[in-house]
């Protein structure tokens, strides 16, 4: 006895194309039925943790960075703008 074609899956469908999400056949499928094994694996872990570790070291190095340029260059401008009496350091 065969079973009725409305349960046979064709040979070939991955498990996107079976639960109905195909979007046009295309890359969008094929990412949604790798997603579930790609996040499921310690690789996925691995990478996400390098890039949060990078991002973090990042915004540590640069932003005290440039606090301290835009600081330096503030104070140089103020230097600039004052009178040459002002900039003397000298013996009274």
């Amino acid at each position: 006895m065969t079973a009725p074609e409305s349960q046979v899956k064709p040979e070939g469908r991955d498990m996107a194309e079976s639960r109905g999400t195909v979007h046009g056949g295309g890359l969008v499928s094929r990412a949604m039925a790798a997603w579930p094994a790609w996040t499921g694996t310690a690789a996925a872990a691995s990478v996400t943790l390098a890039l949060l570790v990078l991002v973090c070291t990042f915004v540590a190095v640069a932003v005290p960075r440039a606090s301290l340029g835009y600081r330096t260059a503030v104070l140089h401008r103020t230097i600039a703008a004052a009178p040459a009496e002002q900039k003397t350091v000298g013996n009274r």
